[in-house]
């Protein structure tokens, strides 16, 4: 069973959600969805997760972080630590 089927998010999936987000500067589900491969649901799911890290802004969705940071975030999240700080 995939991650997306358990209805999983691992922290590995949202550190590359936030990598490909602050590297494109562009927060977009079809952007998961094309980038992750993986479902709407997902990629919806995964917005809201980068929200809430402080990874995207709540309503327009801007990237918080300039592309240059985009591995050391990603690795934050991989490491289950806030992206801020």
């Amino acid at each position: 069973m995939s991650t997306e089927e358990s209805g999983e998010l691992t922290a590995d999936l949202l550190a590359q959600a936030a990598e490909a987000v602050i590297t494109s500067q562009y927060a977009n589900v079809n952007l998961l969805i094309r980038a992750l491969r993986v479902r709407y649901a997902t990629a919806a799911a995964l917005m809201d997760q980068l929200r809430q890290h402080g990874v995207v802004g709540d309503a327009t969705r801007d990237v918080h972080f300039p592309p240059e940071q985009a591995t050391q975030i990603a690795e934050r999240i991989r490491a289950g630590e806030p992206a801020t700080g």
